[in-house]
Formats: C-alpha cells, sequence, structure tokens
C-alpha cells in the first residue's frame, strides 16, 4: 500500500512540475505555453531592453496577465501594421516546449481603419500565424498589474 502511495505522490509531482499555462482569446482560440518574461525598451536605436517581469516569480501577477491576455482577440496577420518600438512598448516572450514566440506590443494608440489596438504576435495561434486585436490598451492594463 505505502508503495502505490508513493508511486502516485511521485506521478502527482512530476505532472505538476511540467504543468503549462494557456490562453484562451477572445475568438475562442487557444495558446499552451510554460512561462513568460515581460521586456521594455531601454535604447530606441540600439534597441536594448531589459525583463520588468518573469512570470516564474509572481504567480498572482501572472494569472492577472493572463486574464488580460484572454481579452485579445486573433486576427489574419494582414492585419498587422508596422510599428516602431519605443520606451513605452512591451515585448512579451513566452516559453513553449520546441520554441520561444514573443507579442510585440508597440503602439499605444487605436489604429483609425478598425479602432482597435494592433499587436503583432511571432508564433502560431491554433496553427496559423496572427495578428493580436484589443478594444483596450493592453500595454497599459498589463504595466498597471506589474506596477510600472
Amino acid at each position: 500500500m505505502r508503495k502505490i502511495f508513493l508511486i502516485f505522490t511521485l506521478m502527482f509531482l512530476l505532472t505538476a512540475c511540467g504543468k503549462s499555462n494557456e490562453i484562451v482569446f477572445k475568438s475562442g482560440e487557444k495558446y499552451s505555453f510554460n512561462d513568460f518574461r515581460i521586456y521594455v525598451i531601454d535604447d530606441e536605436e540600439e534597441m536594448t531592453s531589459h525583463v520588468i517581469f518573469n512570470s516564474k516569480d509572481d504567480k498572482d501577477k501572472e494569472e492577472k496577465i493572463i486574464d488580460v491576455l484572454s481579452n485579445l482577440e486573433t486576427a489574419d496577420e494582414s492585419m498587422s501594421l508596422a510599428s516602431i518600438p519605443n520606451r513605452n512598448s512591451l515585448i512579451i516572450e513566452f516559453s513553449t516546449d520546441d520554441s520561444e514566440d514573443a507579442l510585440y506590443m508597440y503602439d499605444s494608440e487605436r489604429y483609425g481603419d478598425t479602432g482597435k489596438f494592433h499587436y503583432s504576435f511571432s508564433g502560431e495561434v491554433g496553427g496559423r500565424e496572427v495578428t493580436l486585436l484589443s478594444d483596450e490598451d493592453m500595454i497599459g492594463k498589463i504595466k498597471g498589474i506589474i506596477g510600472e
């Protein structure tokens, strides 16, 4: 009986350690990842940045940020806009089992044709490359959670 208990305990610990997170976007697509880091731009010319948040460090803020990101909706990558990163930009780098993807949040302005905020995503959601759209300024919301 003791051996069975130890086996179940070991299985529980192994599955808990490898647990991934998931964002379910407003449009229904799911994106799974292990953890993420959020960067800000230090120098716009040199394109240097530094980490302002690591999801491994604060699970409460991690959950709040995932909740905010779930309010994004996916759109065809042709909706992506050319933007220049600046000190107000955020870059969220997601670690997955086989790669690293990034969400580039460069603009805090609504795009005239759609009236939405457009964010570029490197990686795939639901097997396709996408642009992420929002009715709200996600940069401001995420910085508010982090305390930046």
